[in-house]
């Protein structure tokens, strides 16, 4: 189930644009049909924000049963050579900058002139036009528990239009038939369904909610959502109270785009999901995880990106093998306040 908060789509008034795009998309699902799935699934971010390869193969493992890690890469790459993804290298920017960088040492000793001109020029157009803004330069501590590979540095980003593709492809069947609910809410531009509680989208297995500011949710009937991707950007925010129903998720991504950290509240809702298996944070700030503490005995994985941790691991009191019993791999990335994890 698809809702546009900003009234109809491009697709409405263009509908030839949908028979362009649609031919690559095609052209692959006569190849492999989860293919189009995959393709659905990255509607689920914001248009043209970066989506961690990381992030999908968690979706993946749960929805599409692809325990293999490279089986979901080959998936992305696929949809990368038809044009329907775009692959983005984190440190790609840093190179481009290195290599500038030194170009500019080789023109002032040789007195180049004209061609540090040329080059400053070239820096100052590729800042001014963001070419490097979704490469996310960012050269900081990392430290892992276990290695995720080079995954970790590999990010994928969808064009709106594609998005808009993805979303008319999730938005055939019924409301109540779709597997794959995307809401983008803009001010207080809520689905119908949602509002007047009808026709409730009960087979839906993938839920994506993305706003701009933190809400009380009106309360969802979604007894087969097994993935939750919550989008936002905001100083705060508060996970649904309809997350305490949705005894079959397994997969949890938050993902905060604002500059800052958003402080996270609501997290003992998490307690009550018997089967959460995979958390994804970005961008929070967790302030406390002893005052409401939780045990998630489901967890197999949670990875930090971009988060203030250090509030809520600093007591002594918390115990990783208490409250996540069965973790069996944890990332922390560019998490800066973070020094040191506690002890069992």
């Amino acid at each position: 189930m698809v809702e546009w908060g900003r009234g109809s789509s491009i697709f409405d008034t263009e509908p030839e644009m949908i028979v362009c795009l649609q031919r690559s998309l095609d052209a692959l699902h006569r190849e492999k049909t989860i293919i189009k799935e995959c393709f659905v699934d990255l509607a689920s971010f914001p248009e043209d924000q970066i989506i961690p390869a990381a992030a999908l193969i968690d979706m993946w493992k749960e929805l599409y049963g692809l325990d293999e890690e490279f089986w979901s890469i080959a998936n992305l790459q696929k949809l990368t050579i038809h044009g329907l993804a775009n692959i983005v290298s984190r440190y790609a920017g840093f190179y481009v900058s290195v290599v500038l960088y030194f170009f500019l040492c080789f023109c002032f000793i040789t007195h180049f002139d004209l061609l540090i001109i040329c080059c400053c020029e070239l820096m100052i157009c590729m800042w001014k036009k963001s070419l490097l803004s979704n490469l996310v330069v960012i050269i900081t501590r990392k430290e892992e528990m276990e290695e995720d590979g080079y995954y970790s540095d590999l990010f994928f980003t969808l064009h709106h239009m594609l998005r808009g593709l993805a979303i008319h492809e999730a938005s055939e069947d019924t409301t109540e038939q779709r597997n794959s609910l995307i809401i983008d809410i803009h001010g207080d531009n809520l689905p119908s369904w949602w509002t007047e509680q009808k026709y409730q989208p009960k087979n839906a297995r993938l839920l994506s909610v993305s706003t701009a500011f933190s809400r009380k949710w009106h309360y969802m009937q979604l007894p087969k959502v097994e993935v939750l991707v919550l989008n936002f950007q905001t100083e705060k925010y508060e996970l649904p109270d309809f997350l305490d129903k949705m005894d079959k998720l397994k997969v949890l991504i938050v993902i905060n785009y604002g500059s800052s950290p958003a402080e996270l509240s609501n997290f003992q809702l998490l307690g009550s999901l018997p089967n959460l298996k995979r958390i994804r944070l970005e961008g929070v700030l967790i302030t406390s995880t002893t005052k409401n503490p939780i045990q998630l005995d489901s967890l197999k994985k949670i990875a930090f990106s971009k988060c203030d941790l250090g509030q809520a691991f600093s007591n002594s009191s918390f115990k990783f093998s208490v409250a996540f019993p069965n973790l069996v791999e944890m990332n922390v990335e560019h998490c800066h306040d973070l020094k040191e994890l506690p002890a069992d």
